[in-house]
Parts: C-alpha cells; sequence; structure tokens
C-alpha cells in the first residue's frame, strides 16, 4: 500500500480532516499553537480572512521550497523564513516532524526513488490546482459567518444558545452523518434543522466541509493514490471516530 503520509507533503496528515466535521470540537485544553494549527484543515468557508491568509501563505512557502535530494523529501525553509513571513514557528516544528514521518514511512516500506518523485510532484501540482484564485468570500454575510465560526470556539466561550445549536447538530450528525456510495454523506433536510430551530446555513456549511473532504478523496482515487476500498474504510472510520469523539464529551 502506498505512502498515506507521502499523499500531502504541504501539512501532511490525512486525517486531520476528521476533527473538523461539524465545525471541529474544540477539546478545552487543546494547546492554543496546536490549536491556530489545526484550523488551517478546516474548509476555507469557516475562516477567517487573517487565518485563510496565513493558510495560503504557509502552504505557499512550504510547497515552493519542498524537494527530494534523491533519498529523502527535504525543505529549503528554516525556522527564520517562517519569522520572516510572520508565520508561527510552530508551524515550521510539524512541518519537520512530518518529513521525518514520511521518509521513516518511505524507508521502512522500501519506497523507489521514482515513486517518491512523482507523488511529491502531484501533490505540488495539486496544492497549487486547489488553491482559490480568490479568498474573498462575498456570499454570506459578516454576521452569517461569525455564527459560524463561534462553533469552532471551546464551549467555555460560547453562550447559552450557541452551545445548545452546538449539541443539536452534533446530536444530528451523529445520527445521520454516514457513508454513501464511498461518501460522506448526511442524510438530513432542511425540514429537520428548522423543525431543531437551527438556522440553515448551518446545514449548509456541513455539506461544504463534507464537499470538500469527498473531493479530496475522489481525488486520491483518480490518481491511484488510494483504493476504493482504502477510501471507504478511511471514511468508514471518520464516522466511527466522530461518534466516538462526540460520546466521550
Amino acid at each position: 500500500m502506498k505512502s498515506k503520509l507521502l499523499l500531502i507533503p504541504v501539512f501532511l496528515v490525512v486525517l486531520s480532516v476528521v476533527p473538523k466535521i461539524a465545525f471541529s470540537q474544540v477539546q478545552n485544553t487543546v494547546d492554543k499553537k496546536a490549536e491556530l494549527y489545526n484550523r488551517i484543515f478546516y474548509a476555507d468557508s469557516l475562516l477567517t480572512d487573517e487565518e485563510i491568509k496565513l493558510k495560503y501563505i504557509s502552504g505557499d512557502l512550504i510547497i515552493s521550497n519542498m524537494y527530494f535530494d534523491g533519498k529523502t523529501i527535504c525543505t529549503k525553509l528554516t525556522e527564520d523564513d517562517f519569522v520572516k513571513n510572520n508565520i508561527p514557528t510552530y508551524y515550521y516544528k510539524v512541518l519537520l516532524q512530518d518529513l521525518k514521518a514520511v521518509n521513516e514511512y518511505n524507508l521502512k516500506n522500501n519506497i523507489d526513488k521514482e515513486t517518491i518523485s512523482e507523488k511529491l510532484l502531484e501533490a505540488k501540482e495539486y496544492y497549487l490546482k486547489t488553491k482559490p484564485t480568490n479568498t474573498i468570500r462575498g456570499n454570506q454575510s459578516d454576521s452569517t459567518k461569525q455564527q459560524i465560526q463561534r462553533l469552532s470556539l471551546p464551549d467555555t466561550l460560547l453562550t447559552k444558545e450557541e452551545k445548545a445549536i452546538k449539541t443539536k447538530i452534533s446530536d444530528i450528525l451523529v445520527l445521520n452523518l454516514k457513508v454513501i456510495d464511498d461518501k460522506l454523506e448526511i442524510t438530513v433536510t432542511e425540514e429537520l434543522f428548522k423543525a431543531n430551530n437551527i438556522p440553515f446555513f448551518y446545514l449548509t456549511e456541513i455539506q461544504k466541509n463534507l464537499n470538500d473532504i469527498n473531493d479530496y478523496f475522489q481525488n486520491l482515487k483518480k490518481s491511484k493514490q488510494m483504493s476504493k476500498e482504502e477510501a471507504n474504510t478511511l471514511l468508514q472510520n471518520i464516522v466511527k471516530e466522530f461518534i466516538q469523539y462526540y460520546k466521550k464529551r
């Protein structure tokens, strides 16, 4: 089986998308640096303008300075490069950890040089292809975006009403988030959200987030970086992990 860690050298952990379903139920004890880093995996529609700027400045910097030296995937970057670009140095530390994990995996599994070089090039092309040409979003009011973004905050920072909405959304997802035809789907209607007094734009954002994840896996299958069976298993695990995470809260 090909290295899943090799699939996206920029922010290399595939399962990082998992906790972002239902607006990433952020644990109160999560380290602030890690929390800021993890937000780059959110769908762009859930990020602030500053977070989107940070996401793509760091992505551009990392992807343009990554190369294969014939043995390992390397970066030309230093910690100073992140400082100069106003990117948290935590990102640099995670990058080095991820590169180490990728290279160890490739060595352990005897991934040949041609495959590594090819997948690195594909990952760079994928990043450039999926990077939005315009990150300014004008479809939602500032008030709507703010309401969506606030649900990603720790519960201690939410109002009583926000906590209630967050809980209702999670309850709905636990019962209705499924894998159908190799895609993550939420089998609910607008009427169910109305019946629970949940604004419909939350359902729209959940669907956008799921579409992002589904598109990602579709691209992996099309490029033969992951088999249909592997993708389906991983999607099933996403659903299980979300349900388990929610039940532990």
